[in-house]
């Protein structure tokens, strides 16, 4: 070790330098290792396992790469090593406190499990991503896949700390549609059509039979499902509705609501009740009827 130059704890300064270069490079190659663990296991054990077992090999190259350089850069001198977590400190407050942030918001989330890999969900901080499937979870960001197939990368912070809606778990979503219809129609006429073409979409809860129906009859018996009806809790609550919710000088808008389990599945089966209707409503000779997807709800 030099006898000159400038000294930390009886370290010279270059030492303590390499000492923090080496701490970042290291954090670089445990996350290498992660990924590639992850993509040689994933096609051989299950995603929570493969995960698992990937962010033991990276903590394992951080804290062993961590340790020998301290033990050979700085003989491992507990003054000097304490000088240069000294230094690490600060440069971690300024430039790493985001990461910190991450990886402390990650482990929540392996810990709390508020989402999964491969259920579906919408996140409340950010609106234009829709529903999305959860693709990874990573030590410090998530990815997820959109309907539309793009990938979007969360940091894990900014997703704990914002509300997530998990449909896989709920087991079904509510679908709204927006029906314009000329006053001069009578509304319980519209009504009947359109509650007559939900009822010949399979897709359309309650629609469901055989041992389908029996895991809805067990969903719906939840305590958590049982406390949010005072009624008897079964399938008809999920049945189509069609009301008015607005009303101007020449037309009146009816709200069309229903419940889906497909949730991957969610455009097709819309576009499919939306031709069923219109089919309906031309074969029964109603014109001028405009009906386009409630997005406000």
């Amino acid at each position: 070790m030099a006898d000159n130059g400038v000294m930390i704890g009886g370290v010279p300064l270059e030492n303590v330098l390499i000492f923090i270069l080496l701490f970042f490079v290291f954090i670089f190659a445990g996350n290498l290792c992660y990924a590639l663990v992850r993509r040689a296991l994933d096609p051989v054990l299950p995603r929570g396992s493969a995960r698992f077992s990937a962010a033991l090999v990276q903590y394992a190259v951080i804290f062993a790469g961590i340790y020998f350089s301290a033990l050979f850069i700085l003989d491992f001198d507990l003054t000097a090593f304490s000088a240069s977590l000294g230094i690490l400190s600060i440069v971690v407050a300024f430039s790493s406190a985001q990461i910190i942030q991450n990886v402390l918001a990650g482990l929540l989330i392996a810990v709390n499990r508020p989402i999964r890999l491969e259920e579906w969900i919408a996140v409340g901080g950010a609106p234009e991503t829709g529903i999305v499937r959860v693709k990874d979870i990573a030590l410090t960001t998530t990815t997820l896949r959109g309907q539309n197939g793009r990938l979007v990368t969360m940091p894990n912070s900014a997703l704990l700390n914002t509300k997530i809606v998990n449909y896989t778990r709920s087991g079904f979503i509510r679908v709204r549609l927006a029906l314009v219809v000329p006053r001069t129609i009578p509304v319980e006429r519209v009504r009947g059509l359109v509650l007559a073409a939900a009822d010949r979409e399979p897709e359309i809860l309650p629609n469901v039979w055989g041992e389908e129906k029996s895991l809805f009859d067990s969903l719906l018996q939840l305590p958590s499902m049982r406390r949010l009806y005072a009624e008897t809790v079964d399938l008809s609550l999920l049945s189509p509705k069609v009301l008015v919710s607005g009303a101007g000088p020449d037309t009146l808008t009816l709200s069309i609501g229903f419940w889906i389990q497909r949730i991957d599945h969610r455009d097709e089966i819309v576009s499919s009740f939306l031709l069923a209707i219109l089919s309906a409503l031309e074969e029964d000779g109603i014109t001028g009827v405009q009906i386009r997807e409630d997005t406000s709800a």
